[in-house]
C-alpha cells in the first residue's frame, strides 16, 4: 500500500520566484509504520534532484504541554548523493515553512514566531519575523581550519585551470583555506581579486574531494568548492564589522545558487583571521552567473578572547513555489 507525502518547494534566501535555491519539503507523518526508510528518502530525494530536500517530522500536538511550549520538529536532509548532518538553505527553507504553516500560532499571530529544528548536527532554534519576511537559524557549529596539509596552489591549478594565471607564487598564503562548518560539511574557500575573475570559474572542474587533503580526525562527509570575492571592504557600524561578499559554489561539476553551510564557514573564518570587532555581519550574493539571485546573510559572534566562535546566525527568506504529494 502507497503512502502519499506531502510537498512544497520553496525557493530559498530570495523574495523572487525562480530566484534563489530550490528546495522541497516533505512532510512525514507520526505514525512509525507510515515512515519512509532512510533508502526511500534517499529515493524520494533522488527525485526531486535538488540540491537539497528536507523531511520534515509532523509533530505529535496531543503530546504538547501548551501554548507556551516551543514546537520542534525532526528534520532530516538529504543530497541525491545522500543524508548529511547540515546544510544552510533547507533550515531556512524548513524555517519558513514550520513557522507559517506548521507553528500553532502561524494563522493568528502576527508577531514574530519561533521553533528548534532537530537536526543531525545538533538542534536549532529558528525564528520567523512576519514583518520581515525573512528567517533566521542559530546554526549548530564547530568551524575547523584544516592545517594538517593546507592546500596549495597545485590543488587550485587542479580544481579550476582557468584560474591559473590568477594563482601563482605572489598569490597570498590566506587566498586559499580548507574550512569545515561542522564535522562532515568541508570546502575549498578560495578568494579571486574580483567579480570579472569569479565569473571565470568554470563547472567542468576535478572533484573537490578528490584533491582535499583534511586533517585526520576530519576526513568525512562532503567537500565543496566555494569561490569568493569581497565586494565592499570592512565598514564599521557600531560594535558590528560588516562585509559583502559575492560567492560560487561548485560540487563536483554540480554549481549551487546558494549554499548556506558554505556562507557560514566563510563568515567563521573571516570572523576568526581578519581581526577586528567580536561582531561581524556577512552579506553573501551567490548563483547571479546562473541566474538565481541569492541573498545570504550570516552574523557571527566569537568569545572575548575572539579565538572562537561563540554563536553562528544565518537569516533569510523564502517564497512558496510549488505543493503536492509524493507517493511512497
Amino acid at each position: 500500500m502507497s503512502i502519499s507525502l506531502p510537498f512544497t518547494t520553496l525557493d530559498v534566501f530570495t523574495t523572487t520566484r525562480y530566484e534563489g535555491n530550490p528546495l522541497a519539503v516533505v512532510h512525514i507523518p507520526t505514525d512509525p509504520k507510515k515512515q519512509p526508510s532512510s533508502d526511500q528518502l534517499d529515493q524520494i530525494a533522488k527525485e526531486f534532484n535538488l540540491s537539497e530536500t528536507i523531511f520534515v517530522y509532523l509533530r505529535d500536538e496531543s503530546t504538547d504541554n501548551g501554548a507556551d511550549e516551543l514546537p520542534e520538529w525532526k528534520v532530516r536532509i538529504y543530497t541525491i548523493e545522500g543524508e548529511i548532518p547540515f546544510a544552510g538553505h533547507p533550515t531556512i527553507g524548513a524555517a519558513v515553512h514550520c513557522l507559517t504553516t506548521l507553528h500553532p500560532s502561524a494563522s493568528t499571530s502576527g508577531k514574530p514566531l519561533k521553533g528548534r529544528l532537530l537536526a543531525p548536527a545538533g538542534p536549532i532554534d529558528i525564528s520567523f519575523d512576519p514583518a520581515s519576511g525573512a528567517a533566521s537559524a542559530n546554526i549548530p557549529h564547530n568551524v575547523h581550519i584544516h592545517t594538517e596539509k593546507p592546500p596549495s596552489l597545485n590543488d587550485i591549478h587542479q580544481l579550476q585551470p582557468s584560474l591559473k594565471d590568477h594563482f601563482n607564487p605572489s598569490t597570498p598564503s590566506d587566498a586559499i583555506n580548507l574550512v569545515s562548518t561542522v564535522k562532515g560539511m568541508t570546502f575549498f574557500q578560495v578568494e579571486v581579486p574580483d567579480v570579472e575573475t569569479l565569473g571565470q570559474v568554470s563547472t567542468l572542474a576535478v572533484r573537490p574531494d578528490a584533491v582535499a587533503r583534511m586533517d585526520a580526525a576530519w576526513n568525512v562527509g562532503l567537500v565543496g568548492s566555494y569561490f569568493y570575492t569581497i565586494t565592499s571592504p570592512f565598514k564599521a557600524a557600531e560594535d558590528v564589522e560588516q562585509i559583502q561578499v559575492q560567492s560560487r559554489m561548485l560540487l563536483n561539476s554540480f554549481e549551487d545558487p546558494a549554499t548556506g553551510s558554505a556562507a557560514c564557514g566563510l563568515a567563521a573564518r573571516l570572523a576568526l583571521t581578519r581581526g577586528g570587532n567580536r561582531v561581524v555581519d556577512v552579506e553573501l550574493v551567490q548563483g547571479v552567473e546562473m541566474g538565481r539571485k541569492s541573498v545570504i546573510g550570516v552574523r557571527v559572534e566569537l568569545n572575548q578572547e575572539k579565538n572562537a566562535v561563540e554563536r553562528m546566525e544565518l537569516r533569510g527568506s523564502a517564497v512558496r513555489v510549488m505543493e503536492g504529494t509524493v507517493e511512497v
